[in-house]
This record gives structure tokens, sequence and C-alpha cells, in this order.
């Protein structure tokens, strides 16, 4: 979660508490417009970032992880893409923390842990914040996924690291935008998060999940404009990502024969 404290620093600096809402926004889009709202691209990226209110430390985290890396899976069987383990395997992974680094810290992340989920607990509205911030991480990250899959990025190995760096940086970089507001929205309008997250755990839907549905589709015109500002984005770190990919394999080849030769 190392970039995703990044993540809320920068939309607290960038984003107001209070952003109008996206329809109140004129709209500047002159490029090609995103794909039509399709739930199932997102419905895993709600659920993760809702699961930010449930009342039970550790637990809360369980379902994050849960949703976060079925994602990719649900918007690859959408778009009838393959997805190359290598793709799979960067998504899944912290790039901001090693395997060893996680076990040597392991009792202090505990503890401490443990410490932040109880006082988030306590202080529920830290975690309708933490909530609100998940929602526009997550929302961010499923559009730009169906995007790279879209793309092809992920079928192969080759721009698989390159398609994966460029997400992240994006994901970074980028403001939370009309994304804030909606998901402020939600937040505050979704009783009972336990029982939904256990429903859509086991393929169902119940009303407050219908209801967010709706909403996401009805806004999802107004966000057009940012969207595609996201697309542009991501395609120009992927291209500077695969070039220095590209140079490197180069010098590699190069450092080899010469190896050889010598």
């Amino acid at each position: 979660m190392d970039s995703l404290m990044e993540i809320e620093r920068v939309d607290s600096a960038a984003e107001p508490e209070n952003e109008p809402p996206p329809e109140a926004r004129p709209a500047r889009l002159k490029g090609n417009p995103p794909p039509t709202f399709n739930w199932a691209i997102y419905a895993d990226a709600t659920l993760a970032g809702l699961s930010a209110l449930i009342p039970i430390p550790f637990i809360d985290s369980l379902f994050e992880e849960y949703f976060r890396r079925r994602m990719i899976h649900t918007i690859a069987h959408q778009r009838s893409r393959a997805l190359h383990p290598a793709a799979v395997r960067a998504l899944n992974q912290n790039p901001l923390m090693s395997s060893a680094r996680k076990l040597l810290t392991l009792p202090l992340t505990l503890t401490i842990g443990l410490l932040v989920r109880l006082s988030r607990k306590l202080l529920y509205f830290l975690s309708i914040r933490r909530a609100v911030n998940l929602l526009t991480y997550y929302w961010r990250r499923a559009y730009l996924l169906d995007y790279m899959v879209r793309q092809g990025h992920l079928s192969a190995q080759e721009s698989a690291a390159a398609a994966v760096a460029a997400l992240d940086a994006v994901l970074v970089q980028s403001g939370s935008g009309p994304f804030r507001w909606l998901a402020q929205h939600v937040v505050n309008h979704t009783p009972h998060v336990i029982r939904t997250l256990w429903h859509a755990r086991h393929g169902q839907e119940d009303p407050p999940m219908l209801t967010i549905r709706a909403e996401l589709a009805a806004r999802w015109p107004a966000l057009s404009d940012y969207l595609a500002t996201l697309a542009r984005r991501y395609d120009e770190q992927f291209e500077t990502m695969h070039r220095l990919s590209r140079l490197r394999r180069q010098h590699h080849y190069a450092l080899h024969g010469q190896l050889q030769e010598g």
C-alpha cells in the first residue's frame, strides 16, 4: 500500500474535498471517446474500494486484495483477450516491496497495521476518507487495465513490463479528477457494506450495488474527457517505457555478443 499512500497524498493536494458533480463541468473532449460503460469492468474495482468500510481489521484488506486480483481476469474475459503470465504476476505484486522485505518487516507491519486499522475503525471518518481514495484509485486502475487489454499490451511478455510500469506511473501522477465527487457520493450512500461485499463475493448483487451500477452508468458520459486524458498519459508513458526496454535488450544482446567473441 506504499504506492496507494503516495496516491492519497497526490489526490489530497490536487483535489478539493467537495468537488462539484461531474455533469456540472463543460466537456472538452476532442479525441475519440472511451468505450461505452460496462459495469463488469468496474464492479471489482468498486468492491475493492468499498472494502475499506469493513469495520474489522485485516478482513477489510483480505476483501480488497481478493477483488483487486480478480479485476484483471474479469476485464480480460470481458474483452476475450488472453493474458501473459508475466503480466498477471507483475500486476499482482507490489513493486515497492520485495518478498524478502515483507518477511523481515512482517512483525512490525502487523503491530503498526493493527493499531492504524483499529484507529480507523474507531474514527470511522478516516475509513470513509480511505474508501473514497481507494474507489478513485481502483476506478482509474480498472479503466487503464481495460485500455491496456484492448491495446494488447498484456498479451505478450515483451510489452507487459512496460505496460505495468506505465500504469503505475500514471496512477501515481494523475489526480482523481471527477471520480472523487462520485466516490464520495457512493461511499456516503452505501449501507451494510459487509452484506454487499459478501453477496458480490458469491456472484450476487444486492440493491446498494444495483444503485451504484446505475449511478456510474448515468455519470459515465461526463467522465469521457478525463478518461481520454488518462489514456493519452498512459500512451506517452508506455512509449517511453517500451523504448527503454528495447534499448536495454539491445544493450544486453550486444554485450552478450562481445563476451562470446572474447
